[in-house]
């Protein structure tokens, strides 16, 4: 299980897992890119670290946490991971997506809250190269699967 979730900024400051954007706006915090995530897991240290840039999401149920990992030398170019509680890979997902009966490729940009409220689900939004579009993909962390797809914007 993942516990004492945190999130490291560029500049150095912990984003503890309980912290609201409130509460880092009354620091005097301005965004700030987050470079490493970390949490205890059966009472060891697990660190991701991306020198890109590193969007996560601790999914329902706390054995996962999905990342959408950037690269500073491909701007447009993200990686999205399920991780195990312990650190480990265990999947990930590919840039292109079967969507309304066509595949498409695109790049991970954000999540959102499941649609679906059942444990190891969580939502990404996934933006089409082609179009632009952009859908929210329903993902089965514990089977590295999308579930479903829901247009978005």
């Amino acid at each position: 299980m993942i516990e004492h979730f945190k999130e490291v900024r560029r500049d150095g400051k912990v984003i503890e897992d309980s912290m609201t954007l409130e509460e880092m706006h009354k620091r005097g915090w301005h965004p700030e890119k987050i470079v490493e995530i970390q949490w205890t897991h059966e009472g060891r240290l697990v660190r991701r670290a991306s020198a890109g840039g590193i969007l996560a999401e601790i999914v329902y149920g706390r054995e996962f946490v999905a990342v959408i990992e950037h690269n500073d030398k491909k701007p447009q170019s993200s990686i999205l991971s399920i991780i195990h509680a312990d650190g480990s890979v265990a999947h990930v997902v590919s840039n292109t997506q079967l969507i309304l009966g066509k595949y498409e490729k695109g790049e991970f940009r954000w999540f959102e809250p499941p649609k679906m409220n059942r444990t190891n689900i969580c939502g990404v939004v996934f933006e089409c190269v082609n179009n632009h579009a952009m859908y929210q993909l329903e993902l089965d962390a514990a089977e590295g699967t999308v579930i479903d797809a829901y247009y978005t914007r």
